[in-house]
């Protein structure tokens, strides 16, 4: 049985460790922060001080196997943090770090303390220096979701492509659909193109989109929208 000091100590330990991380995640302003992972990391260490503390009394009793349902259950927690917008997917940074969080609190819980200080040291330099490195070697970007809507006319897509290049937009993929508008007595065709774009992370959307309306209105474009 451990002594009770010892397991307020290891307690202590994970918020501390906990704390390292979810300071980084509220300086971003992060849905699960500081406090989220504080507790997070305190409750997956008593967790782990109660499974071995049965353990020790039970014959035949395998503590990792709360540990093991501990981690399955943080897979939840993890989703709950993950947010669509539109067709861009945030908040899986913060869901691993809140998973890995869990694994530290589990290895303070067990008394593997130098494992659960060195993973939240490198946890931190993933989080901070690299990010710093990331934004200096790759450039950003997010995808959008583009619709295009012509009537009368029909334009290439490849047309449509040089347009986007010009403000470093790529089409990485699109559909196309065709119909009958309501407006006017002889019903034109009218043909809408549903994009998927690449788009660099300081494009500005709203002058991309006066571009393309003042290149095709001739060619029947009426409408174009961000999705």
């Amino acid at each position: 049985m451990l002594d009770p000091l010892q397991a307020v100590l290891r307690l202590a330990l994970s918020a501390a460790l906990g704390s390292l991380i979810g300071w980084e995640r509220e300086r971003h302003g992060r849905a699960a922060g500081l406090r989220t992972h504080m507790l997070l990391a305190m409750g997956c260490t008593l967790v782990t001080l109660v499974s071995f503390s049965v353990a020790g009394g039970s014959a035949g009793y395998d503590p990792g196997r709360i540990a093991s349902s501990v981690m399955t259950g943080i897979g939840f927690l993890g989703a709950g943090v993950i947010i669509r917008q539109g067709i861009n997917v945030l908040g899986l940074t913060t869901a691993a770090s809140i998973w890995v969080t869990a694994g530290i609190g589990l290895a303070v819980g067990a008394g593997l303390y130098i494992e659960a200080v060195g993973a939240s040291v490198l946890t931190v330099a993933v989080l901070i220096p690299l990010r710093a490195l990331e934004a200096r070697l790759v450039r950003k970007e997010v995808r959008e979701s583009l619709k295009l809507d012509f009537e009368g006319a029909a334009v290439s897509i490849s047309a449509v492509k040089t347009a986007l290049a010009a403000y470093g937009i790529e089409i990485r993929s699109y559909g196309l659909t065709r119909g009958r508008s309501t407006a006017g007595s002889e019903k034109p065709e009218r043909l809408s193109y549903e994009l998927v774009l690449k788009c660099p992370d300081d494009v500005e959307l709203d002058a991309a989109t006066t571009a393309l309306m003042d290149t095709f209105r001739g060619s029947g474009l009426v409408r174009a929208s961000w999705t």
